[in-house]
C-alpha cells in the first residue's frame, strides 16, 4: 500500500509543478503585454500624438505581439521545466528504490 501512496504523491507533485509553470507562463505574457503597451504609448507620444485617442488599437497591437513573443519565451521555458521535472522524478525514483 505504501508504494501506491508514493505514486499518488509523485503525480500530485508533478501536477503542482505544471500548474506553477502554467501560471508563470501567464505572468510572463501579462508582463510582456504591459511593457509593450508602454513602449507603444511612448513611441506615439514622441511622434507628437496623443496615445489616448488610439488606445484600443494600441491595446490590440500589444496583445497580438505579446502572444507571439510569449509563445517563443514559453516554449523555451517549457523545455526547461520539463527537464527539471524529469530530473526530479529520477532522483525520487532512485531514492525510493534504495529504501
Amino acid at each position: 500500500m505504501s508504494l501506491s501512496g508514493c505514486k499518488l504523491t509523485l503525480s500530485m507533485s508533478k501536477k503542482k509543478k505544471r500548474l506553477a509553470a502554467k501560471s508563470a507562463k501567464k505572468q510572463i505574457r501579462k508582463e510582456l503585454d504591459i511593457k509593450i503597451l508602454q513602449e507603444f504609448e511612448q513611441a506615439i507620444t514622441s511622434l507628437g500624438h496623443d496615445p489616448k485617442e488610439i488606445k484600443k488599437e494600441l491595446k490590440r497591437a500589444s496583445d497580438k505581439l505579446s502572444k507571439k513573443l510569449a509563445k517563443k519565451v514559453n516554449k523555451n521555458l517549457g523545455n526547461i521545466i520539463t527537464t527539471e521535472v524529469a530530473a526530479e522524478d529520477k532522483v525520487e525514483t532512485v531514492a525510493e528504490s534504495k529504501v
